[in-house]
């Protein structure tokens, strides 16, 4: 069950704070460079989603390993 709702949560993030980020950044930060520092910053956001995704699911797995030894 926490399974699914760190899912959606993480889900939600990789819609929003990419989107987010592209359109702030791209007018108060970029203005004058053109979006493509904000697409990349962007990129960043959604990869930074990614990895904590992935570090949340290690961390999950390891400690179903530790309660089993126990």
């Amino acid at each position: 069950r926490s399974v699914i709702y760190k899912l959606y949560i993480h889900t939600f993030f990789m819609v929003v704070l990419p989107i987010s980020t592209y359109f702030y950044t791209s007018k108060y930060f970029f203005e004058e460079y053109g979006t493509t520092k904000a697409a990349l910053s962007a990129a960043g956001i959604a990869n930074a989603v990614v990895f904590s995704f992935i570090i949340t699911a290690f961390m999950e797995d390891s400690g179903e390993k530790h309660q089993k030894r126990e």
